[in-house]
Parts: structure tokens; C-alpha cells; sequence
């Protein structure tokens, strides 16, 4: 359909009705071509309903365009959460693994220490017994010895021999 200018219609509208002529014997009243003014008459009201379809159809389109843009918005925020959430719960799932490998650490050095305090013991109670099978067997080399030389010799407590 072809675009019809309101304004210009209106301003046709007033030229017909300033150009007319003047009724005869008055000032104030003209001879106006009532077919071509109600001709202008419909044009405009056929112009208006053209404009405020168009003006409809913008509005439209207009609300389209906003809905579709926060839907996309809606979309991003959703998908930015979703994201926050995943990095949040990978960032919980680091934390906790790092406390664990902490615990562990932790849980190895005192078993460490614990079996270290155990070995020493241990090393200390082997090594007394054997202070004291050598001690023992010592005694039975002097008591062998003094047999067969007829001598009598002593142990002091730092373990030298007198005779």
C-alpha cells in the first residue's frame, strides 16, 4: 500500500478551504467542493488507520524484540549461575580433597613418628638383651679363663678388666 503523508492531507485540507470562495454577500462562509474535501476527509481517515496498524505492528514487534531480549538475558543469567555453581562446587571439591591430603599428611608424620618410637624401642631392647647375652657369655670366658690360668680377674662397671 502505498504511504500516504497525514500532513500533507491536512495541509491540502486547509489549502481547499482557504482557496475556496467567499459565499456571496458573507465573509465568513466559503463555497467549498464538499466531493473533494470528504475525498480528503477519507484519505486522511484511510491514512490514519494505515499509520496506527503500522504503529500496532511496531509496538509488536517492539515487545517481541523485549521479550526475545530478556529471554536471552534470562538464558545468560542462567547459564552464568550454572557455571558459578560448577566452578563453586569445584573449587569445594579441590578444597576438600587438598584438607584430605592435609589429614593424611598429618596422619602419615604421627604414624611415622609412632613407628620411629617403636623401632628405637625396639632397636634399645634388642641391643639390651644382647648387652646382656654378651655380658652373661663374658662372664662365662673370665670363669673359663680363671680355670685354666688360676687367676682371678674383675670386671669393673665401666666393663675394663682388672686382674
Amino acid at each position: 500500500m502505498e504511504k500516504v503523508d497525514l500532513f500533507a492531507l491536512i495541509d491540502e485540507l486547509q489549502q481547499e478551504i482557504e482557496e475556496s470562495p467567499n459565499r456571496l454577500l458573507s465573509k465568513d462562509s466559503k463555497v467549498i467542493d464538499t466531493n473533494y474535501v470528504l475525498e480528503i476527509i477519507e484519505d486522511i481517515r484511510n491514512a490514519s488507520k494505515n499509520e496506527f496498524e503500522s504503529s500496532r505492528n511496531i509496538m509488536k514487534e517492539r515487545d517481541t524484540i523485549i521479550a526475545n531480549a530478556n529471554a536471552q538475558a534470562d538464558a545468560i543469567i542462567k547459564s552464568a549461575n550454572e557455571r558459578a555453581e560448577i566452578l563453586v562446587s569445584e573449587n569445594s571439591v579441590a578444597k576438600a580433597a587438598y584438607d584430605k591430603a592435609v589429614k593424611m599428611v598429618e596422619q602419615s608424620r604421627a604414624k611415622s613418628k609412632q613407628i620411629r618410637t617403636s623401632a628405637m624401642d625396639y632397636a634399645t631392647d634388642v641391643l639390651n638383651e644382647l648387652e646382656s647375652y654378651f655380658n652373661e657369655y663374658l662372664g662365662y670366658v673370665r670363669e673359663n679363663k680363671e680355670r685354666i690360668t688360676g687367676k682371678s680377674t674383675v670386671v669393673t662397671e665401666d666393663n675394663t678388666v682388672a686382674e
